[in-house]
């Protein structure tokens, strides 16, 4: 069970850029070990909810890797998975990459432009892991992602709270069933806004 309290957030309001209060008395208590589930319809103030977040966890110097949304955006750059990986990593361990079992070790050379949706997202998933953050905070990680895909990030995500690798992980998903046998055993705090 969690032993290390990553955010004590007293009551507060959640509040948008403008003022609009999104959430009152809204207070969250995240410790090591655990998975913090933020789940609630479009504008309900989960991106906001992160942003808030994201600067508590900065001010207590805490490592942080975020993962915002994936925009299906083309790009023309004729850059590969492998150098997307590379260019926040330098150089990239082989073996660290099938260890982590996100990207096939074959699609490193793919193209970033024509790599499916799940590709890329996989792949700045990767990235940030090997980055080595005492939290991860992935916002709408398994949107536009088959059940495969899906399935495979949440039990790795699993696996890396429960190995220790990752102190702990702040989640933003509509699909919050599709987690339930991936993090069966582990703490998850649910945030519904």
């Amino acid at each position: 069970m969690p032993t290390n309290e990553l955010l004590n957030i007293p009551a507060f309001d959640l509040k948008t850029i403008d003022g609009t209060v999104l959430k009152k008395d809204l207070a969250i208590n995240f410790s090591s070990e655990q998975i913090l589930l933020i789940s609630g319809p479009n504008g309900s103030g989960k991106t906001t909810l992160i942003r808030h977040l994201l600067k508590e966890l900065s001010q207590k110097k805490i490592a942080v890797e975020y993962v915002p949304q994936l925009a299906n955006i083309q790009s023309s750059w004729p850059i590969t998975i492998e150098d997307v990986l590379s260019l926040s990593l330098g150089e990239i361990s082989q073996s660290e990459i099938k260890a982590l079992g996100l990207i096939h070790p074959a699609h490193l050379s793919l193209l970033w432009n024509t790599a499916s949706g799940g590709e890329r997202k996989r792949t700045l998933l990767t990235r940030a892991i090997l980055l080595k953050p005492k939290v991860l905070v992935l916002d709408e990680p398994f949107n536009h992602l088959d059940h495969e895909s899906t399935s495979l990030i949440s039990f790795c995500l699993g696996r890396l709270i429960r190995e220790k690798v990752l102190s702990g992980l702040i989640l933003v998903s509509h699909q919050c069933n599709h987690h339930a046998e991936a993090f069966k055993d582990l703490s998850v705090i649910e945030c519904h806004l």
